[in-house]
C-alpha cells in the first residue's frame, strides 16, 4: 500500500512494500530500486519525488564500512600531529574557534555535522554577499581568491589538511573514505531529481571521483557526472584506485583553490 515520509520538509512518497532483495551494493527501499544508470520502479510510480534510497545489509556495504574503519583509524592517530601544528597555527593567526563545524546532508539526506578546521576568518558565512562566486549548475563552486580565507587556511586547503577531521565523521558512519561530497541543502535541492535520489542511498565521502580528475577546477556537469559514474561502478577495487589516486593529488594541490 501506498506510503510516505518527510525529510527536510519535502514530503517523498512510494508504492508498494518495502523490497530488501536490492540490486548492487545499494539495495532498494520503499518499492524503488537502484539499477546501475538507471531508477527502476517495483511498482507503479507515484507523483512525488522519489524516496532516497538506504544501504542495506550487503556484503559490499558491510565490507566498505569495514574498509572505513580500518583505515580511518590508524590514519588519524597519523595525522594527530600534523592536526595539532595545524591546529596551533590557526589559533594564533586569528581570531575564533580552531574548528569548523557545517551542517551537510549525509545519506538518507539526514543532516549532520562535518569538521573541517577553520580556513575563514570568523563570521565568513555572514558576509557570503562580499563575494561572487560563480555557478554554472547546482553546485556552489568555490570562489577563487576568496577574500575571507585567511594565509594559514589557504595552505591548509591547498593540502587538504583542513580536511583530515573528517576522518572523526567517517568514524562516527557519517561519511565513507571515499564517495559522493557531501552537499549542503541548497545544492541538494538543485539536484537532478535521480541524481539526488541515488546519492542519498550511500553515505558521503572524503574524496571520490572528481577530487582526483580536477577538484575544483571541475565543472560542475563533471563533477555530477563523476559522481554518479562513482555510484554505477562502484566496488572495492575502485575505492582503493581513488584512494591511491588521492594521495598525488593532495601532495601537488592540483585543482585546489
Amino acid at each position: 500500500m501506498p506510503g510516505g515520509a518527510t525529510i527536510g520538509g519535502e514530503t517523498f512518497g512510494w508504492n508498494g512494500g518495502v523490497d530488501r532483495s536490492g540490486v548492487g551494493p545499494w539495495g532498494s527501499f520503499g518499492g524503488w530500486r537502484y539499477e546501475p544508470g538507471t531508477a527502476t520502479a517495483l511498482e507503479t510510480p507515484a507523483p512525488w519525488p522519489l524516496f532516497p534510497v538506504r544501504e542495506t545489509e550487503d556484503v559490499g556495504v558491510f565490507l566498505k564500512r569495514v574498509v572505513d574503519v580500518l583505515l580511518a583509524l590508524p590514519l588519524l592517530l597519523l595525522a594527530l600531529p600534523l592536526l595539532a601544528v595545524a591546529a596551533l597555527l590557526v589559533r594564533w593567526t586569528s581570531s575564533g574557534p580552531v574548528f569548523f563545524l557545517h551542517t551537510r546532508k549525509g545519506r538518507g539526506e539526514d543532516d549532520f555535522a562535518v569538521i573541517k578546521l577553520r580556513t575563514m576568518v570568523q563570521g565568513a558565512e555572514s558576509r557570503i554577499d562580499d563575494v561572487s562566486g560563480e555557478r554554472s549548475g547546482p553546485l556552489f563552486s568555490t570562489v577563487r581568491d576568496d577574500p575571507r580565507v585567511t594565509r594559514i587556511g589557504r595552505i591548509l586547503r591547498r593540502y587538504s589538511i583542513d580536511e583530515l577531521p573528517q576522518l572523526i565523521n567517517v568514524l562516527r558512519g557519517e561519511m565513507s573514505l571515499v564517495g559522493p561530497r557531501p552537499l549542503v541543502d541548497g545544492e541538494v535541492r538543485r539536484l537532478p531529481p535521480r541524481h539526488r535520489w541515488a546519492r542519498a542511498g550511500v553515505r558521503p565521502g572524503m574524496t571520490g571521483l572528481w577530487q582526483v580528475s580536477g577538484r575544483n577546477d571541475c565543472p560542475d556537469e563533471a563533477r555530477l557526472t563523476l559522481d554518479r559514474s562513482y555510484l554505477d561502478e562502484w566496488s572495492l577495487g575502485l575505492d582503493l584506485e581513488i584512494l591511491l589516486r588521492t594521495i598525488p593529488a593532495v601532495l601537488t594541490g592540483r585543482g585546489a583553490n
